[in-house]
């Protein structure tokens, strides 16, 4: 894993404003997750997780730490469990996708999620949990 420095977040965000990382990582797999968190802890650094960037308004004066942009993306698993549909999904997937694959798989329940920006990981903090 590679960890840059100075690293530009505006275009990490839907709003494309906003000042650098001090600190930047990508994390494409838990290993290289847990590598960055390391990383951070090591040097004393403050963490922040990046995911689709919705919903995030980053100040001119940027992150003065880690900043770690999950990347964990794959197939949604679907495993069968009585009357419902257990799903497994990678944090970095964009939530629309997710949402688009669980309706052609036929299932129901998030197709009125659909067109909400931003990933999987960080969609459950977001405007999501105001459907209930």
């Amino acid at each position: 894993m590679v960890i840059e420095e100075n690293i530009p977040l505006a275009p990490f965000t839907t709003f494309r404003i906003g000042g650098p990382a001090r600190f930047f990582a990508e994390a494409a797999s838990e290993a290289q997750l847990v590598e960055a968190v390391g990383f951070a802890r090591e040097r004393g650094l403050k963490i922040f997780i990046l995911g689709g960037g919705s919903n995030l308004l980053v100040g001119d004066a940027g992150f003065d730490g880690l900043v770690i942009h999950i990347a964990l993306t794959g197939r949604v698993e679907f495993r069968p469990d009585g009357d419902f549909v257990d799903c497994t999904v990678a944090a970095g997937v964009d939530w629309n996708a997710f949402v688009y694959e669980v309706c052609q798989q036929g299932l129901s329940g998030v197709e009125c999620l659909a067109g909400i920006p931003g990933s999987v990981g960080g969609t459950p903090v977001q405007n999501v949990g105001a459907y209930g």
